[in-house]
């Protein structure tokens, strides 16, 4: 096994507690452990189906199939995106709310699924400008592994889900369910992926399906992995 973080998180709130940043960093090079060393599972042909059919504002999943985090997020696609437009994707990783571009997109990740506003939603397009500048403005934030949804900091689809909550449309999905306590948190959160928001969920949601990569089959509700 392989270590594909070679840093540390040092992007926390001011006054953070010391314990909440050792164990982020604790979860954060847990979950980039390489379990699986090959070369990501996308095609040349995903890619390029992918920006042809790729606008601004569109939902993007993806999936690093050979890092430990896809074993404890519990599904196929272990992170969410937002599309900008001019080839920049705004998201939340373990370093925070920052950019990534179609170069890192088409080489890291194994699985990769489009999501899109239905047409017939009226104020589409000023959806999409706002969402689009909510989820730019969060640029620096830091990532919210305890996922406390407080709003100074994000989990990937959080970011996401807000983003369209805060243009006015219904996702038909809420971030983040209410716990009990710390420990509740910790355990049903981040182990078993229960109270927060998992990227497959957005297949559920109120958004259509404009892409899928070859790997990838959706049907009767349920999203499957084909590795032939």
């Amino acid at each position: 096994m392989l270590f594909a973080k070679d840093h540390l998180i040092h992007n926390f709130p001011k006054r953070y507690p010391l314990y909440k940043k050792i164990f982020a960093n604790f979860i954060y090079v847990l979950g980039g452990i390489v379990i699986h060393h090959r070369k990501n599972s996308l095609t040349h042909k995903d890619i390029f189906r992918a920006k042809h059919r790729m606008y601004k504002g569109d939902i993007v999943l993806v999936g690093n199939l050979r890092e430990l985090s896809s074993l404890a997020i519990s599904g196929i696609t272990t992170h969410a995106m937002l599309y900008l437009g001019r080839r920049r994707f705004v998201g939340a990783v373990g370093d925070g709310v920052s950019l990534s571009t179609w170069h890192h997109v088409a080489t890291e990740y194994d699985v990769l699924i489009i999501l899109r506003i239905p047409r017939y939603v009226k104020g589409r397009r000023r959806m999409i400008q706002e969402a689009c500048l909510f989820a730019e403005k969060q640029l620096g934030k830091p990532y919210d592994f305890f996922f406390e949804s407080d709003y100074a900091k994000y989990f990937c689809t959080e970011l996401v889900n807000s983003a369209f909550h805060h243009a006015k449309f219904h996702t038909g999905l809420s971030s983040v369910k209410p716990s009990h306590n710390v420990l509740e948190k910790i355990e049903k959160k981040i182990f078993s992926g229960t109270q927060a928001l998992k990227p497959d969920k957005f297949l559920t949601s109120n958004f259509d399906i404009v892409f899928i990569s070859h790997n990838l089959e959706y049907k009767d509700g349920k999203l499957h992995l084909n590795e032939d």
